[in-house]
Order: C-alpha cells, then sequence, then structure tokens
C-alpha cells in the first residue's frame, strides 16, 4: 500500500503539532512496510519517506500580487478617508481582487495535480485545514481515490465560520467546505471536535483517531529547581501575553516559554523565553519541568498536554481536551488568570499532589497514545478505505 501524506514535515523547518504527530503516523507506517510519500512545499532528505514538491511559492506569489495590487489602487487615491464617495471604488477594487485570487488559485490547483498524480497513492491524507484541502479533495474524487482529511483544531468543525477561520477570504472558505463534504474520512483527533463536525457532515465518515507517540522512558520525577511550562506557536489563539500575566502574579517561581515568541516588552524577570526547539530537544525540557500551562482559546488534543504527561508533568489550562484532565485528573481546567495563578501555586508547594497527578497523566498517556496502539487503528481505517474504492 502506498500512502501520500500532504502536510510539511518537521525536519524541513516546519514545526506545528499536527505536523510532528503525523511524522510519528508516517514513521510508524514506514515499519509495517507501508510505502510513504509527502506532497509538501519544502522537501528534505528522508531515508524511507519520497518526497515530492507542491507548489507553496506559488501560493506566497498570490498573496504579493493581490498585495501589490491593493497598494498600488490605494496610491491612487482609493482610501477610505474620502468619505461615502469612496464606497464604490472600493467595492470594485475588492471585486477585482476577488477574481484575481480566484484565477491565480485555479493555476495553483492545477499545479497540485500532477504532484499528486506523479505519487500515485492509494490514500491520501491532508493535514490541516485550507485551502489545500479542496485542492486534494477535487483531485481524489476526480481519480477515485480515497482521500482522509486530518483536523487538528476544533475551528476546522466550524463549517458557518462563526468561531473558527473568521479571516480567512471567502475563496478559502469555499475550498475548504469543498473538501470536507468531499471527504471519504474526516479524522479529528480530539473526540470534541469529531462531534463537531457531526453537525454539519455525514456521522458515518467522521472519525476519532488521536494521535500516536513513541513512549520515552520517564525521567526523575522530583524535579528540583523545576519551573513552570509554556510550549507553543506564536499565534493570537495561544494568547501568550497571559503567560507572561501569570508569571508576573507568581514571582517566586521559574517560568519558562518554548515557541517562536516574539519579544516581550517589560517582561517579567522570572519569564525565560527559550525560542523554537526541535521535537527532540522537548523530553529534556519537559522532564525538569513542574507544571505545564495551556493558554490557547481553542485546540484539538494538544501535543503539548500528551508530550508533557509522557514525562508525568500535569496539566493547569483554560481548556479541558475532550474533558481527559477531569476523568483522568491530570490536573486542573481554570476559568481566569487568577485561578491559574493559584491552581499553579499550589502544584509548585504542594510535591504529593504534584507526583499523583504526573503518576496519572503517565498513566494515561501509556493507555490511551501510544504509537503502538493508535497504529492499529490506521491500518484498520486504510484497509476499508481500500476496498470501499
Amino acid at each position: 500500500m502506498r500512502i501520500c501524506f500532504v502536510a510539511e514535515h518537521p525536519s524541513s523547518g516546519k514545526i506545528g503539532g499536527a505536523e510532528v504527530a503525523m511524522a510519528f503516523l508516517a514513521d510508524r507506517l514506514v515499519q509495517e512496510g507501508i510505502e510513504v510519500h509527502y506532497a509538501s512545499t519544502r522537501c528534505i532528505e528522508h531515508q524511507s519517506i519520497e518526497f515530492h514538491q507542491v507548489p507553496g511559492w506559488f501560493a506566497r506569489t498570490i498573496q504579493k500580487l493581490v498585495k501589490s495590487y491593493r497598494a498600488l489602487n490605494g496610491s491612487a487615491g482609493g482610501s477610505s478617508s474620502q468619505g461615502p464617495s469612496a464606497a464604490g471604488p472600493r467595492r470594485q477594487d475588492k471585486a477585482v481582487t476577488s477574481k484575481l485570487r480566484s484565477f491565480l488559485l485555479k493555476i495553483l490547483m492545477r499545479s497540485y495535480e500532477p504532484v499528486l498524480s506523479k505519487v500515485g497513492a492509494d490514500v491520501y491524507i491532508q493535514v490541516n485545514a485550507g485551502y489545500p484541502t479542496g485542492y486534494v479533495a477535487s483531485f481524489c474524487k476526480k481519480n477515485a481515490k480515497p482521500f482522509i482529511f486530518r483536523s487538528t483544531s476544533l475551528w476546522d468543525a466550524d463549517l458557518s465560520f462563526t468561531r473558527g477561520h473568521t479571516r480567512w477570504p471567502d475563496y478559502t472558505k469555499a475550498l475548504y467546505l469543498r473538501g470536507v463534504r468531499d471527504a471519504d474520512i474526516i479524522a479529528a483527533n480530539s473526540m470534541d471536535t469529531a462531534r463537531a463536525f457531526t453537525e454539519y457532515v455525514d456521522k458515518e465518515k467522521v472519525r476519532f483517531m488521536p494521535d500516536g507517540f513513541p513512549i520515552l522512558p520517564r525521567q526523575d520525577s522530583s524535579r528540583k529547581g523545576g519551573f513552570v511550562l509554556w510550549v507553543a506557536r506564536d499565534a493570537p489563539y495561544k494568547r501568550a501575553w497571559l503567560y507572561a500575566d501569570l508569571a508576573r502574579m507568581l514571582p517566586q517561581y521559574q517560568f519558562v516559554m518554548v515557541g517562536d515568541v516574539e519579544p516581550m516588552k517589560n517582561r517579567p524577570p522570572n519569564l525565560l523565553l527559550l525560542g523554537p526547539k526541535k521535537p527532540n530537544e522537548l523530553p529534556d525540557i519537559y522532564s525538569r519541568a513542574k507544571v505545564l500551562v495551556s493558554t490557547s482559546e481553542v485546540e484539538g488534543f494538544p501535543n503539548v498536554l500528551v508530550e508533557a504527561a509522557m514525562q508525568g508533568v500535569p496539566y493547569v489550562g483554560f481548556l479541558d481536551p475532550d474533558s481527559v484532565t477531569a476523568k483522568y485528573k491530570l490536573g486542573f481546567q481554570v476559568r481566569d488568570v487568577p485561578e491559574m495563578a493559584q491552581r499553579v501555586d499550589t502544584l509548585m508547594s504542594d510535591e504529593t499532589l504534584r507526583l499523583r497527578l504526573g503518576r496519572n497523566a503517565r498513566r494515561f498517556v501509556e493507555e490511551h497514545f501510544d504509537i503502538e496502539k493508535v497504529i492499529k487503528k490506521w491500518l484498520g481505517l486504510f484497509e476499508e478505505l481500500a476496498h470501499a474504492k
């Protein structure tokens, strides 16, 4: 069997939770004797996976052309300061840029087709919501190939775009909707996301497929000199500034941030920014942390919760994905920053409680996120799709 991931690979420098989790799955599939290919905007040398380049540069060119058009049009006197009389030109400008995007994206979609055709996979898996979801779904429908859309955020399931992906242009929304509706399977990495999708699409094609991780040895849990940890990308919905507020409220503890976070003004002295780290560098950082904090307003099932739990680190966050924090006693869900400060203070000062929750977290990961268990679900899904087509 040949599987194609339409996604970026973390070795290319594009490091996000979805990319890391899919790379673990890809490597494990290779061990099962499955031929794995990647269709990505960035190709790398890999010992056992073949890479094919899709034209990411073309998408960036589209954005530059549209921005250039707007800049030129604006310099010609189309600014909003002209009052109501400028409304007509502004509407015309929006119509022109919309047509320009539509035309260029049709060309981009056609450039995907030869790449996906060359791969000739039995199953295609597209990761992360966006216009590529529509491109890959269109190709698979045209060529009678099974298509799996891998969803990793609760916002992906908001097909009304009232909460999630609200700033997407109309053409991206339309392509994404087409992709979701034409997908053979929507594989969500959280039960909450899977349930949300069933409000809009046939529940028979929605599956909860957890991410799988190699289970690493657990390090010493005493953590003398341990710190409070935050790990994420610097995206607005991750709300990094709230973590800085938390650090200010608890000056007696060391706080650490990992990710591509912009330098902060008035950064509290007890907050250390480590910058982005490669996946293989994270276990050592988790093994020295006492508490993991999440300030995100939306997630699917976050990698960081699993990665920290593997090293026996309790969780404190505004979200409780799939209600696992409460059900398995992994930490605490909180309503606001003051309550978060209270819970973090408790865990940092109560060693008995921290260790007990840490043991629960480790057990939870072993039972539910071991790649050796998760791989069986994916293999079963591939066989089901192969026979269905």
